[in-house]
């Protein structure tokens, strides 16, 4: 979602500020905020049904020993992503409002997302019983 907003902020700001006045400043703010409330609404969907979807890909890659095969699941999973909200948000709206650089954008984000979140759980160690001390060992005997 911060990417999204900073690339929506950056794009209305390059495509407004011709001229540069403080209406167009406004006018990549007003961007900003509008990405950044609906695409929280929409990354609650994606986070809600993309979970199981996933964790399935997931699943299916265990047996794969190779990051890079898991990183470009992730990445194609997260392009699909990118183009399901682009299509819905799309569908919603007018046909006019389609940018094909913010269609990157949020595509490219997207992916980028789900490869940093796999790499992130390849990273974080797996859960492991705590340490117990010497002393609170069972005693046999």
């Amino acid at each position: 979602m911060t990417l999204l907003t900073i690339a929506a902020f950056g794009w209305a700001a390059l495509a407004g500020m011709r001229p540069f006045t403080p209406s167009s400043v406004g006018a990549a703010v007003y961007a900003a905020g509008w990405v950044a409330a609906v695409g929280g609404v929409v990354s609650i969907f994606v986070t809600v049904l993309g979970l199981p979807v996933a964790a399935l890909v997931g699943f299916a890659l265990r047996g794969v020993r190779r990051r890079w095969v898991h990183l470009s699941a992730f990445a194609a999973f997260g392009i699909a992503i990118g183009a399901a909200v682009v299509s819905i948000v799309t569908a919603m709206s007018r046909p006019a409002m389609l940018d094909p650089v913010m269609v990157g954008v949020v595509i490219v984000a997207c992916a980028g997302a789900t490869v940093y979140g796999r790499w992130q759980a390849d990273r974080t160690p797996s859960r492991r019983d705590p340490l117990i001390e010497e002393e609170d060992r069972p005693r046999r005997g």
